[in-house]
């Protein structure tokens, strides 16, 4: 849950730029709300079920056809919105996407 402050601290020393009173409220906004999420939804261990290999292909299927399509509409020279900002944010949820696959196939 501490990941995405400790990278921002990390990067901006590593880069040179001091983090904005911005930036510290933003990542504190989503520490506490991921924070929220986890006690509010109260996870526990999952069942020990078998999970067929045509759930998995599928899931896998969809994700990676999912980060396909969001590269290939960042990568694109013409895209709606504000550009670069438009850009990173469809690059960042396909990034997203397959870590959130890795962690699944690793779990």
């Amino acid at each position: 849950m501490l990941e995405l402050p400790l990278t921002l601290i990390i990067a901006s020393r590593m880069f040179g730029h001091g983090m904005q009173s911005r930036e510290w409220l933003s990542a504190a906004a989503m520490t506490a709300g991921l924070g929220g999420l986890l006690f509010l939804l109260s996870p526990t261990a999952g069942r020990n079920g078998h999970v067929h290999w045509y759930g998995w292909l599928l899931g896998i299927g969809l994700n990676l056809i999912l980060v396909g399509a969001l590269v290939a509409f960042g990568r694109r020279d013409s895209v709606r919105g504000s550009g670069g900002a438009y850009r990173a944010a469809l690059l960042g949820i396909a990034g997203g996407s397959a870590f959130g696959l890795t962690a699944a196939l690793m779990k």
